[in-house]
């Protein structure tokens, strides 16, 4: 008797001894998924804080081959790429409007802060005007004003919104054009929700967040005639 409650004893002893262990490396598993946890955002409040630095400065880039400001000029030689994903959003809006033969080759993209404008000019430094220029739009909203080829015609106001895209092609392609105002507030519900989800890089909730007072514009070009084969 005295010998099977020694083995009991024992075998408790054992069983308490595994689940000490169970506990002690959940406790482990725990403290390293913690760890990596606090790494992540660590990580993801450091790129956000940098981009936020990054883009509180930018007020313009460009895509493609490369304008020179001062000469009013593009080089072949000098050419960035295009994210492949503006470059075939840009080709498939011109398709649908008409353009088939549209080749996106330069970009620039404008970034509006809400006290920003843009005044009326012309785009007219490409090598051709056959084919539109595609702008597209994200964050808060803007009014679009578009004339006619001189400064004497009145332009007309277009309300602009996140999402939106304006082709220009044509007669419209040789109109001047210009952003008199960035309406505050106006970001849409659906990108201020998006801000919040937990799934997202430093990086993209900067993107989001700086959005919620800006407006980035994409305006994407053909520079050169396309070469009938």
């Amino acid at each position: 008797e005295i010998e099977e409650k020694r083995e009991e004893i024992e075998g408790k002893k054992e069983t308490l001894i595994e689940e000490e262990i169970e506990i002690i490396r959940a406790i482990i598993l725990q403290e390293k998924e913690n760890e990596e946890k606090n790494e992540n955002e660590e990580k993801n409040w450091m790129e956000e804080e940098e981009s936020k630095e990054f883009l509180s400065g930018l007020r313009w880039s460009t895509l493609g081959y490369q304008y020179d400001w001062t000469k009013r000029k593009y080089y072949k030689e000098d050419y960035v790429p295009f994210p492949s994903l503006l470059l075939d959003l840009s080709f498939d809006i011109a398709d649908r409007a008409g353009y088939h033969n549209y080749k996106a080759e330069a970009a620039i993209i404008n970034f509006y802060q809400t006290d920003s404008s843009l005044m009326g000019h012309l785009d007219d430094v490409e090598e051709t005007f056959d084919q539109p220029i595609v702008s597209i739009s994200l964050g808060n909203s803007a009014v679009f004003l578009i004339g006619g080829t001189t400064k004497e015609e009145k332009p007309f106001a277009i309300l602009i919104k996140s999402g939106d895209a304006v082709i220009m092609g044509g007669h419209s392609r040789r109109c001047y054009h210009g952003v008199p105002k960035i309406l505050e507030g106006t970001l849409p519900d659906e990108l201020k929700q998006l801000s919040k989800d937990d799934r997202l890089s430093g990086r993209q909730r900067s993107v989001l967040k700086y959005l919620e007072r800006s407006r980035i514009n994409m305006n994407v070009r053909q520079v050169f005639p396309t070469i009938q084969k």
